[in-house]
């Protein structure tokens, strides 16, 4: 999929890393253009229950992970660290994502900080007790693999 979307590829992250510059009529264009593209590629990504404020959400998300894979703030005056609690505080269940980002786009000093570790103790104790289910069952799977080619093996591992 990915060899066949490559150029969809290209164009979507050219275009949403520069649509801080695009009117507001452009961004919408391009969110519905992306929900339009991604089911088509993903078949399982927009189903009927799938409404647009989890979209929108979900592109939030792709933001934030999108920042960690260039190892830099694109879409913000935030740094890199506040970037990356976002992601714990309000998409705690996509954690499991954030780690595989994190691995594999060599981000791994940001493992070390004390206040990092002490947010996903929280979260996987959440996990164990039933409150939080992780990302692999969760609908933007694909998605995210085709994004971050370098996380995709931790993002077929099942939890």
């Amino acid at each position: 999929l990915r060899e066949q979307n490559s150029n969809f590829l290209q164009k979507f992250e050219r275009q949403w890393f520069r649509r801080n510059e695009l009117e507001e009529k452009e961004k919408w264009k391009l969110r519905r253009l992306a929900k339009q593209r991604f089911s088509e590629v993903f078949g399982e990504l927009c189903p009927d229950y799938v409404d647009e404020d989890t979209l929108y959400n979900f592109f939030g998300l792709l933001d934030r992970l999108f920042e960690v894979r260039e190892g830099h703030v694109i879409f913000g005056k935030q740094d890199l660290r506040g970037r990356i609690d976002t992601i714990l505080n309000s998409w705690p269940w996509f954690t499991d994502v954030l780690i595989a980002v994190l691995e594999a786009y060599e981000c791994v000093e940001v493992l070390e900080w004390p206040t990092y570790q002490e947010k996903i103790a929280k979260i996987k104790k959440k996990e164990v007790a039933g409150e939080i289910k992780f990302q692999q069952r969760y609908i933007f799977n694909s998605v995210l693999r085709f994004f971050f080619p370098k996380a995709s093996a931790a993002l077929f591992r099942e939890l």
